[in-house]
């Protein structure tokens, strides 16, 4: 069995922070808007079938993760070896 760890980044789903401009100072804008962002880990176990590649299984995931949340940036993290 193998194994990938996926990391990604997600913008959390909602109404942007709109921020007052009185609040900063002297920021040279006419408005300033926050999105907050989290950090998700997946652990994607599977036994590969011959002419399967790690590319493929992780495409595959994306588009599933694509789904469900607004990925900002994504990265594979190799498991560590035993």
């Amino acid at each position: 069995m193998r194994s990938i760890i996926l990391k990604i980044i997600i913008k959390k789903m909602g109404n942007a922070i709109p921020l007052d401009i009185s609040q900063h100072r002297r920021i040279p804008c006419y408005s300033l808007t926050s999105f907050e962002f989290e950090e998700k880990l997946f652990q994607i176990q599977y036994n590969p079938q011959e002419g399967t590649t790690e590319a493929a299984i992780i495409q595959e995931h994306l588009i599933a993760l694509h789904k469900k949340y607004k990925i900002h940036r994504f990265e594979i993290l190799k498991p560590e070896a035993k």
